[in-house]
């Protein structure tokens, strides 16, 4: 330290940034709760999103798939464990209203949400 600056000027937006994204993860942390993937909002009307909590390493399929079991919209994301992830379905917008499936995959792990339009 000197007189003139003692430990060094602050940077602000560092900091900022920081917690900014400390609160983020926080807040995906509590949308979550005890799960590890959800869907929103639901009922969608024109956008579906999807928070994932990657709970393996690897690549993971989320596919939207109607009732009839036909693939509408697949993704494919390399995970890393831990990490948080937000998807959309561009397919959303353009399909009729009803129940829709969310099936989540990744070698180890599979899950399956109902959401509807």
């Amino acid at each position: 330290p000197d007189d003139r600056f003692g430990y060094g000027i602050p940077n602000m937006r560092k900091a900022y940034d920081i917690l900014a994204a400390q609160k983020l993860l926080r807040d995906m942390e509590k949308a979550l709760g005890n799960k590890w993937i959800k869907a929103f909002p639901v009922p969608f009307k024109s956008e579906l999103g999807i928070l994932l909590k990657a709970p393996l390493t690897g690549r993971a399929d989320i596919r939207l798939v109607d009732m009839a079991g036909r693939t509408l919209e697949l993704k494919t994301l390399d995970i890393t464990q831990d990490n948080f992830y937000t998807l959309s379905f561009s397919s959303a917008k353009t399909i009729s209203s009803g129940a829709y499936t969310i099936q989540y995959a990744d070698g180890k792990n599979k899950t399956s949400i109902q959401v509807l339009k």
